[in-house]
């Protein structure tokens, strides 16, 4: 996993832009690498238990090149003015800092509470390089297998017996853990020219000029 493998190499203080403390996603916490006290969740949405609650373009100037290393995960295709909040990122930043950003792509729509854009890599790297940050390392997240599951599970969620259908589903994914990641390698490594375009997303190691 990504984000376990580069959250040791952030240094406190850390920012985490759109963060929460309770009702998160998935198994990864990184508080599973850090202390409390040196990780600064801001949020808007009050029912998260942030630090900060507050519009991310409205903190204050007093915390501009505070903060060492920063996460944006799957936050900016929730974000209207996500030029404005990547530009808010670089002042809140030190030079050097480590950012970890991620984005969806071939995902479904999933407001909390709106869900406006999908970015494509190179649309990203533009907006990065006019924002001061140079790109370390640029991760395609999944791969055909991938996308097609979650797409699958995000219907099931549909269903009205969903809780039932859930449950089963989690077995039956479970059973594939064994069977389906062989198969999707060489998939992948016949296509591999052709299929950069269907993945979960983006992961983005940054480097704050």
């Amino acid at each position: 996993m990504l984000l376990s493998k580069y959250s040791p190499t952030l240094s406190p203080p850390i920012l985490d832009a759109g963060g929460k403390k309770v009702n998160k996603r998935g198994s990864f916490d990184l508080y599973d690498y850090f202390d409390t006290r040196d990780i600064t969740t801001v949020n808007i949405d009050i029912s998260t238990h942030p630090d900060i609650a507050s519009d991310f373009l409205l903190l204050d100037s007093d915390l501009d090149n505070f903060f060492k290393s920063a996460l944006c995960i799957e936050v900016l295709e929730h974000v209207q003015h996500y030029d404005k909040f990547i530009f808010k990122l670089s002042e809140l930043t030190a030079s050097s800092s480590r950012i970890l950003i991620s984005v969806p792509w071939l995902v479904p729509i999933h407001s909390d509470p709106f869900d406006y854009w999908r970015f494509t890599p190179s649309a990203l790297t533009l907006l990065f390089n006019d924002s001061s940050f140079e790109i370390e390392s640029l991760y395609c997240m999944g791969n055909i297998f991938d996308v097609c599951l979650d797409l699958l599970q995000f219907y099931l969620h549909t269903f009205k017996h969903r809780r039932y259908i859930l449950r089963f589903w989690a077995m039956f994914k479970s059973s594939l853990d064994t069977v389906l990641p062989p198969r999707a390698l060489k998939v992948d490594d016949i296509h591999s020219t052709n299929n950069y375009f269907i993945s979960t997303g983006w992961f983005f190691v940054l480097r704050k000029k």
